[in-house]
């Protein structure tokens, strides 16, 4: 009587094998997916962060543009040229005085959500070059912008 005990390791061997790919492949997937939604919450986050730091109810804040409900326009102005002319640290200088590792775009909108421009000629959105905005013209149409351009739609 001959044994075939052989050939039926090899195909355990085999079967072993393709399993374990299968369980790898659908732990990478998911894994992958899980990171996505983790980075959505950290920049969620993020933003609470920054609006916060940025709206304060005391006068003692540096960073705070907007103080007891009222917009301080010169802070305003001063953390957005810090930003623009590399002034005090600069981008990333900002960034650390809000407290945040994610790239930012800051800018002013009205209660009705339209962009808020400046008089000085300037922009009025300031942030990284990296951040594209979304912006939308008075006549209805959109365009992208980076968050540092003074390219704005009438």
């Amino acid at each position: 009587m001959k044994s075939r005990k052989g050939q039926s390791l090899s195909f355990d061997a085999i079967a072993a094998v393709i399993l374990f790919i299968i369980v790898l492949t659908v732990v990478l997937v998911y894994l992958n997916g899980t990171g996505t939604t983790t980075s959505q919450d950290q920049l969620h986050r993020e933003a609470l962060v920054v609006s916060q730091g940025l709206i304060v109810s005391s006068q003692t804040s540096n960073q705070s543009i907007v103080q007891n409900g009222q917009l301080n326009i010169s802070k305003y102005i001063q953390l957005r040229d810090d930003v623009i002319y590399d002034k005090n640290g600069g981008y990333a200088g900002v960034k650390d005085l809000l407290g945040i590792s994610s790239e930012y775009c800051i800018y002013l909108e009205d209660a009705n959500g339209s962009l808020i421009v400046l008089n000085d000629g300037n922009s009025s959105f300031f942030g990284s070059p990296n951040v594209q905005v979304v912006l939308t013209a008075s006549s209805g149409g959109t365009k992208r912008v980076a968050c540092n351009s003074n390219n704005i739609p009438s």
